[in-house]
């Protein structure tokens, strides 16, 4: 009796994972679709007589868009990848100031959310997949921007000590309540934040954080107060998992 309820519980468990990701990939998709044939039907029935401004705002919206949409489909097969163990890593010896700053300069490519870097003391080194880890920062800087004021200031700090390397996302939006700080690194989990501006995702790219910081023998975690912001503190060895570490090297 007792096995047969685990397994109900289990097959439950499974049936509401399978309902959150239905409605929640088919919400995100919705959107940005509407978009994109808002856009296009726009531009079929009235471009010829548009001004170039007018079509270039509404390629502007097809791009941005469509983008999102891939993104999406990226997420989810990085997701499945990942829960199989399967996502691929190229390891190579990477100096962390120098990703972290990349990272931070392409998220200012497509934000206007201010970032301040407080870097280490001198050269620190770390054998990871920057590639990987460098998606795991712009995962994090997303997620700090969308639940912060537009003009509030995200801070980066990196600390370094004998056997790992901690980076520290620092924003100054509302905050985490105590009891949602681990619900929020589950799949297709979003935090009810109604009264933040609006944020877009699925809610799966902290989750596909923590399994890439796992597979290199690391993790991700929160600590916040409402209404006082959220840290968000990357540990990554400064050797990899043994697993990762039979990857493609560099």
């Amino acid at each position: 009796m007792i096995e047969a309820k685990t397994r109900a519980e289990t097959l439950e468990e499974l049936d509401e994972m399978r309902t959150a990701f239905v409605s929640t990939v088919s919400h995100e998709l919705r959107t940005p679709l509407t978009a994109v044939q808002g856009a296009a039907s726009t531009l079929q029935r009235h471009g010829s007589a548009m001004s170039e401004a007018d079509r270039q705002q509404m390629a502007d919206i097809l791009e941005r868009q469509s983008s999102r949409l891939g993104a999406l489909i990226e997420d989810i097969i990085s997701l499945g990848l990942a829960e199989q163990g399967r996502l691929s890593f190229k390891t190579q010896m990477t100096d962390v100031t120098s990703l972290v700053k990349a990272e931070i300069q392409r998220f200012q490519g497509n934000s206007s959310q201010p970032v301040e870097v407080i870097p280490v003391q001198g050269r620190v080194e770390i054998r990871c997949d920057p590639v990987r880890i460098g998606e795991v920062l712009a995962k994090i800087l997303s997620n700090a921007s969308k639940f912060s004021p537009a003009s509030a200031p995200i801070t980066v700090a990196i600390e370094n000590d004998a056997t790992c390397v901690r980076i520290h996302v620092v924003d100054r939006g509302v905050g985490i309540a105590p009891e949602d700080q681990e619900k929020i690194f589950e799949r297709f989990r979003q935090v009810d934040m109604s009264h933040t501006r609006s944020a877009e995702g699925a809610g799966i790219g902290l989750s596909i954080a923590r399994a890439i910081l796992k597979m290199h023998g690391g993790d991700v975690s929160v600590s916040s107060t409402p209404g006082q912001g959220a840290t968000f503190t990357l540990v990554l060895p400064k050797e990899p998992a043994t697993s990762l570490g039979n990857s493609k090297s560099a």
